[in-house]
């Protein structure tokens, strides 16, 4: 079997649907990370204080329900929301920036923002404006103007970014179109292919669940490609993410 190049390996991981187990694995690496933190802190090898140790032992408790139920993909957020809110209050640093802008793509990755946009970016940016309010009255101007810097630039970074890969990311703030696979010319075990591929299934995963070979469900997946009118596998993910499939 021929072995998957890096790239293609990048981009499998970005477009499968199926993260339950490298979700629970980056989880663990990320709990395990923070609960050393957490330690360093209390023994005063590493700066702290009441706020930051307990932001830590909240982003340890939530990564701790995501390694039990690695479904909560949605999750990640807060512990990105969490520890950004923390570090911009306390340092005005990009590091903060970048961590809330993490927790956002993360909702953007879940499809957060397909219903009432407004409403929510409305309540995320309250939330980031009461941060840097706060920080005024603690921390005095100086401070909070290395903050609207770093702030400034790092979301000027954050929309070029945004227009280089608007047509990429386009497909999670915008509802998918509706496909009825009844409509599609296709046999019964394709049928049941695409509905296996879809929720992120391998072709060995399918061929064992089908009780049929590999290389018969690579045949079967060719003709949905063909149905659907996209070149290839990868070209398959990305089509299933902008398409909802109605059985």
């Amino acid at each position: 079997m021929r072995t998957k190049q890096p790239i293609e390996g990048i981009r499998h991981f970005i477009y499968t649907p199926n993260l339950i187990k490298k979700s629970r694995f980056v989880a663990l690496i990320m709990l395990i990370v923070t609960a050393v933190i957490i330690v360093l802190q209390y023994i005063s090898v590493l700066p702290s204080d009441r706020l930051i140790r307990l932001s830590n032992v909240l982003c340890a408790v939530i990564l701790g329900i995501i390694v039990i139920k690695p479904g909560f993909i949605i999750l990640y957020t807060f512990p990105c929301l969490i520890a950004g809110l923390v570090n911009i209050y306390h340092a005005g640093n990009l590091l903060g920036l970048f961590l809330y802008l993490a927790g956002l793509l993360i909702l953007l990755k879940t499809n957060f923002f397909k219903t009432y946009i407004w409403y929510k970016v409305s309540a995320l940016s309250v939330g980031f404006a009461a941060v840097l309010i706060a920080q005024r009255f603690r921390y005095g101007s100086t401070v909070f103007m290395l903050s609207l810097l770093h702030i400034g630039l790092g979301l000027c970074v954050a929309a070029g970014l945004f227009v280089l890969f608007a047509d990429d990311l386009k497909h999670y703030y915008t509802r998918k179109t509706p496909i009825r696979v009844s409509s599609l010319r296709l046999t019964e075990r394709q049928r049941q292919c695409l509905r296996l591929a879809a929720e992120g299934l391998t072709f060995k995963q399918i061929g064992e669940k089908l009780c049929i070979s590999e290389s018969v469900i690579k045949k079967e997946m060719t003709e949905i490609y063909k149905a659907l009118n996209v070149a290839n596998y990868h070209a398959f993910l990305i089509f299933i993410q902008q398409h909802e499939l109605i059985l």
